[in-house]
């Protein structure tokens, strides 16, 4: 309404106060429900840590029915490989992820280079170790890359180049570091 707009120079001191108030408790609650989307995301993406792995087996068996049947969301792909992941089934992982990798999706990226360098970390210079490092170097050059992708980066270059690993785990101390905005709440302390 035009009545909220009106400048606070000829408002009286008690309804500024109260507008200043109002706002206040509007933002609290603005970041409160950030950080209730943020616990609920982590949980989501975080679901083998929650759940013993026949149920993990049984929910990746649930959503690959799914995605069968619209293959084109490549979110569901990319939550089926993090559960999976989670687990430590990386050739599911590979196996759902492998038919959108040519799609350019950041989530994609970093799982499919996360179950690569986790499957071959014994073999840092293979084809297979390298191309996982190189599809989380691409991850890691999105404007929205995390703290969490970067460190992954990092692990995947330590046996190889512990220097270059240093700044990378720099880089995702920064990126920790940086403030958020609304639609990105910082994580809660």
């Amino acid at each position: 309404s035009s009545r909220a707009h009106t400048p606070s120079s000829i408002l009286p001191a008690g309804v500024q106060r109260r507008f200043s108030a109002t706002a206040a408790i509007l933002e609290g609650a603005d970041r409160e429900f950030g950080s209730l989307v943020h616990e609920l995301d982590a949980y989501r993406s975080n679901f083998g840590a929650f759940h013993e792995e026949p149920e993990v087996e049984a929910e990746i068996a649930r959503l690959r029915i799914v995605l069968a049947h619209n293959p084109q969301n490549v979110e569901q792909a990319i939550r089926i490989a993090n559960l999976a992941l989670a687990i430590g089934q990386q050739d599911t992982a590979m196996d759902v992820l492998r038919p959108y990798v040519a799609g350019n999706h950041q989530g994609v990226q970093r799982a499919l280079g996360l179950a690569m360098c986790d499957k071959h970390w014994d073999r840092p210079r293979s084809p297979e170790y390298v191309e996982g490092r190189r599809l989380l170097e691409t991850a890691c050059a999105n404007p929205k890359t995390d703290a969490e992708t970067m460190c992954l980066l990092a692990e995947a270059w330590r046996e190889k180049d512990k220097g270059r690993a240093r700044e990378i785990f720099r880089r995702a101390a920064a990126i920790d570091r940086m403030p958020r905005s609304p639609s990105f709440p910082q994580p809660p302390a």
